[in-house]
């Protein structure tokens, strides 16, 4: 796995087991990436990102390189986050990061505005919308916030009845979809 684009270009990331967590691919990061620089003109300078279930940190390491203000990371697997926080030491980000080995379920509040977040459970879990029910309920999910959600086809849909669906694309099994807060009137 390596890194796509900005200032780590190239660099590799080591890959925790894939027993445990499934990393998502570069072709599909490039793209997301692309997505969000692109339609949704995300400055990445501007903004503070939290990669929830992060496993390797690919997605929010990604979005550091490009140069987010501080990236949050949240992986409770013990052996992903010891490979998490190898690949933050080797890329000398533990300045720009802040590790939580946790339950996203037992994230304390937000203290600063998140202005995107990575979100990808487990597929077979049941924690796509409980993790964003607590995400809200703790200020990390904001009306201004993006939320970017990989999980398997059609299931997003089916539980993220409190968020609005912006745009989603397929790739493989994969469904990456891009959402917002509801806005209420």
């Amino acid at each position: 796995m390596r890194i796509i684009a900005g200032r780590l270009r190239h660099r590799l990331l080591k890959r925790p087991d894939e027993k445990t967590t499934r990393p998502t691919t570069d072709r599909v990061r490039e793209s997301v990436f692309n997505i969000l620089s692109h339609q949704y003109n995300i400055d990445f300078p501007e903004i503070r990102v939290l990669d929830a279930f992060a496993g390797s940190g690919a997605m929010g390491i990604e979005a550091l390189s490009r140069g987010a203000k501080h990236v949050t990371f949240v992986e409770k697997d013990l052996k992903a986050s010891h490979v998490l926080l190898e690949n933050i030491t080797s890329l000398k980000a533990e300045n720009d990061t802040t590790v939580y080995k946790t339950d996203i379920l037992k994230l304390g509040k937000s203290s600063v505005f998140i202005g995107l977040i990575f979100l990808d459970p487990p597929y077979q879990s049941e924690l796509l919308e409980p993790a964003c029910a607590h995400l809200k309920k703790t200020g990390w999910i904001q009306a201004e916030t993006l939320v970017c959600v990989e999980s398997a086809i059609g299931k997003a849909r089916k539980e993220l009845t409190d968020l609005n669906l912006l745009d989603s694309r397929v790739y493989g099994q994969s469904e990456i979809g891009f959402w917002s807060l509801l806005q209420t009137k």
